[in-house]
């Protein structure tokens, strides 16, 4: 074999590994500064040489396996699947190279078994907790439904033990009004004087509270009180 067939099989096979290093960038698998890497080892020491940081790259990807999300799991595995299709898809001629190409393939096979076990994992950890929030979540509202049925109104909820409204719930209701009054007590905002006063009840909206029974407080130093409340 002559030595320009040599030297041009050698330029054919580089060609060959550059556009699959190409590809391998544009289906996202390597970013642009180690493209650039790659290529330079590539030119100087060939592709034997050059197999090495691009096998390093693929281990380091199945590392970062571990620390992703769900959503950045599912883009690991598309683009694993896209890499391995370039990569699987080259014909090289060169004996080293192919065993370092097998290689590199069931590294990247046993990068994306891994992923997708990572995320089916993840997955049924998330939709385990989901399923326990919705569980508490239901089981409160039956408690609340529970608790407004027992006093008589239709919004609202009960202070904690320690008389601290929930936080959705920041109006504070107390109930301490002569009976001869045609309200059930009287409701402050936050920034009210008295807001401090034992709360007997949480509302969400003055227009619950006052549907409820509620009315605002008496006296100058309640008028013109312009507190902004969140609508929940």
């Amino acid at each position: 074999m002559s030595t320009d067939y040599k030297f041009w099989k050698d330029i054919q096979e580089r060609f060959k590994f550059f556009l699959m290093l190409a590809a391998l960038c544009a289906c996202g698998y390597l970013a642009w500064n180690q493209l650039i890497y790659i290529i330079f080892v590539l030119i100087f020491g060939g592709i034997a040489a050059a197999m090495a940081p691009l096998y390093k790259v693929s281990k380091e990807k199945i590392d970062e396996l571990y620390y992703l999300d769900e959503n950045n799991l599912l883009k690991a595995i598309d683009t694993i699947d896209k890499a391995y299709s370039v990569i699987r898809g080259q014909d090289f001629d060169n004996l080293l190279v192919i065993d370092k190409i097998a290689h590199l393939t069931d590294t990247l096979k046993s990068g994306e078994k891994t992923a997708k076990s990572l995320f089916t994992r993840k997955r049924l950890e998330r939709e385990r907790i989901d399923k326990f929030k919705r569980e508490k979540q239901q089981e409160y509202e039956e408690w609340l439904v529970q608790k407004r049925r027992e006093k008589g109104v239709k919004y609202g909820a009960p202070p904690d033990p320690s008389n601290r409204c929930p936080n959705n719930h920041p109006i504070r209701a107390t109930e301490n009004l002569r009976s001869s009054e045609p309200w059930r007590g009287i409701y402050y905002f936050p920034d009210d004087p008295d807001y401090s006063s034992e709360a007997k009840w949480c509302f969400i909206c003055k227009e619950h509270a006052e549907r409820d029974g509620y009315r605002r407080p008496k006296g100058n130093k309640y008028k013109g009180n312009k507190y902004k409340y969140r609508n929940f």
